[in-house]
């Protein structure tokens, strides 16, 4: 989908671009930048006049651009400043696309900056602005790099663009490709804009997959899970996850041995996983040290309960407010939510016995996956839409204390023929709207409180799409 219109509207309300859409640029040769003249004309030749009217120099001079060198889809502007300033960045595709990037106070001397939110394989012109005097610099152009092969390409099957939330302008995802004997040959990940267009990836280390990438607590990094489990079948034992910054830099490599599935990090920087050891689940904690701990084991659980079946997870979150982590898991169909301090399940939800019920009983989850409690305290799952049902839906509940019942209160998605058997999850947005994210599926949508579906984007490739998280701004993730 390619509309002009849709980048304007979705940049304009956060950034206040003030670029000419009416631009139109010559794409040019890849790899080499030009360098910007950013002289002004001189007005005054041959006029007369003394050198006491000729214009003040320009702010800035000797604007240059070139590709990142791990990311290609970001771009390094550097130039030189003459004076203190506050400037901004105005970038113009070959389309006619115009968006502005943040406001940065600069001193005199030599300047350099990442442009972010560029698609890959796009020709783009760079003006700097000063925003004290409003002088604009001759653009630049340059191209980004080609979209890496393993990265999927996408298409938005429908968008009601003044329905969309403002605070979702990209989404965070993976993507896991496997051969037929289901092992992992490549996993990326990934962040794309509303027009299905990727604006940034990175390549997961050979014989790893990566599947549960998501924001660190602060929102700026991105935690990328390097999973061995479904790439060397060793049950995690070289598993690892990875802090990275937004220009591909590793701040730090936790081991993460029995990794298999989720992970979630706390407001300490210390990270939670779901280990597994024979088939069942531990929630394991690691501090920024390296050090870990046990926090909860399933096993024991279940066996309090006359249950022997294998305990097995798909996500993972930590509750600031209740203090709490909630573990779903997939073998028996439940969520638990564990205290930490005790070491204890304090409720359990779903078909474990002794669990919380629902209301009305075919609202009930199966296969359920994202659990979690929303900021208006509700449970939220993505779940197939019936025991042995092919159709992923989401549903949310009421959480019910005194009768120990999940009412479900809102719903979307039978009927609609879509289902993914693997993973999965579903996010309210700032406006209300919600996420659907159908994993294995490869589809993900965004619907209304009153249930118009507003967003529909497919993939075209890979076996299974990671957890996705909502991004409103990169910028904010510039070290």
């Amino acid at each position: 989908m390619r509309r002009p219109l849709t980048i304007a509207l979705l940049h304009l309300p956060l950034l206040g671009a003030l670029c000419d859409p009416a631009i139109e640029i010559e794409p040019p040769d890849r790899p080499p930048a030009e360098t910007g003249d950013t002289t002004p004309p001189d007005d005054t030749q041959d006029s007369g006049d003394t050198a006491d009217t000729q214009p003040p120099p320009p702010p800035l001079e000797g604007l240059t651009l070139e590709l990142h060198d791990t990311i290609g889809s970001l771009v390094q502007a550097r130039w030189e400043q003459r004076d203190a300033d506050t400037v901004h960045a105005e970038i113009t595709t070959a389309d006619g696309d115009c968006w502005t990037g943040p406001s940065w106070t600069v001193e005199p001397g030599s300047q350099e900056r990442l442009l972010l939110e560029i698609p890959y394989d796009t020709a783009v012109e760079v003006a700097l602005v000063s925003d004290d005097s409003g002088w604009t610099s001759q653009p630049v152009a340059i191209t980004t790099g080609e979209q890496p092969s393993g990265v999927p390409t996408m298409e938005v099957i429908s968008a009601v663009e003044d329905r969309l939330d403002p605070g979702a302008r990209f989404l965070l995802a993976s993507i896991e490709e496997v051969n037929s004997f289901g092992i992992a040959i490549g996993s990326w990940t990934f962040i794309f804009d509303r027009d299905g267009r990727v604006v940034w990836a990175l390549e997961t280390p050979v014989q790893r997959a990566t599947i549960h990438a998501r924001l660190s607590w602060d929102g700026r990094e991105l935690l990328i899970d390097h999973n061995s489990f479904y790439a060397l079948f060793d049950w995690g034992a070289e598993s690892q996850i990875a802090r990275v910054t937004i220009d591909g830099t590793q701040q730090a490599l936790y081991d993460t041995p029995g990794l298999h599935h989720p992970f979630t990090e706390l407001p300490d920087g210390s990270i939670a996983y779901a280990a597994t050891i024979d088939t069942y689940d531990s929630i394991v904690r690691v501090d920024a040290s390296g050090a870990s701990e046990t926090v909860w084991a399933c096993q024991p659980f279940q066996e309090s309960l006359g249950v022997t079946q294998y305990c097995t997870s798909n996500s993972l979150v930590w509750d600031e407010d209740r203090q709490r982590y909630l573990i779903s898991f997939y073998s028996s169909e439940s969520v638990v939510e564990i205290d930490p301090s005790a070491g204890e399940a304090t409720r359990w939800f779903g078909h474990l016995p002794d669990a919380w019920g629902f209301d009305p009983d075919e609202s009930a989850w199966w296969w359920q996956h994202g659990a979690h409690f929303t900021d208006a305290g509700t449970m939220m799952v993505s779940t197939k839409i019936a025991d042995g049902g092919e159709e992923t839906v989401v549903r949310e509940y009421a959480l019910d204390e005194d009768a120990e019942i999940l009412r479900q209160i809102w719903t979307f998605g039978e009927g609609e023929g879509i289902y993914g058997d693997v993973m999965g999850e579903a996010h309210r947005l700032g406006n209300g709207n919600t996420l659907h994210n159908y994993g294995s599926g490869t589809r993900v949508r965004e619907i209304t409180p009153e249930g118009e579906l507003v967003w529909d984007v497919s993939f075209s490739s890979g076996t299974y799409l990671g957890r996705t998280e909502p991004i409103a701004d990169l910028y904010a993730l510039l070290p």
